[in-house]
Order: structure tokens, then sequence, then C-alpha cells
């Protein structure tokens, strides 16, 4: 028996960063900033103007600092996911 797959070509990965673009976007979903710092976006509006072409609109919060910022994307602009591990935590205080 043959195998249609060569043997390099079926051991061989390229793992990319997972890209979405703006029309994915939904309140609660992580991705990275320019600065490719994680953000959490709050909310978002997708705004189609009479003239000129369509953008979004988030508020987002910053992970690592806690500051909201406004930034607004052209649609279909691709984005970065982030890589954001939730884990749910008890405190036992002494």
């Amino acid at each position: 028996l043959t195998n249609s797959w060569s043997s390099t070509s079926a051991r061989t990965f390229r793992l990319a960063p997972c890209a979405l673009s703006t029309a994915d976007f939904k309140n609660g979903l992580t991705v990275l900033d320019d600065n490719k710092q994680p953000v959490k976006i709050m909310e978002f509006l997708h705004v189609k103007p009479g003239k000129g072409s369509a953008f979004v609109r988030t508020t987002m919060k910053n992970l690592i600092t806690g500051k909201t910022l406004e930034k607004t994307w052209r649609a279909g602009e691709p984005v970065e996911l982030a890589d954001v591990v939730r884990e749910e935590a008890q405190f036992s205080y002494q």
C-alpha cells in the first residue's frame, strides 16, 4: 500500500498566530492591540457611513494596565487573537 502523502509533508506543521477579522468581534473577546498587549473588547459598533468604507468602533480594556481605550478599526482588518488562560480561583484568607 502506498500513501499519497510524502513522509516529510505529513510531519511538517506550521503554526501561525490565530488571526481574526473585525467581522468576528464579540463582547468579551480578547485580542492583541498595536503594542502586542492583551485587551478585552467591552463593546463594539459596526458603522456603515453613506460615503466611504465601513469601520468598527470598539471600547477595549487593557488586561495589564486596566485602562479603557477606544479604537477604530477598518472593516475586515485582520486582528490577532490573544492567548489568555482563564482560571477560576478561590482565595483562602487566614
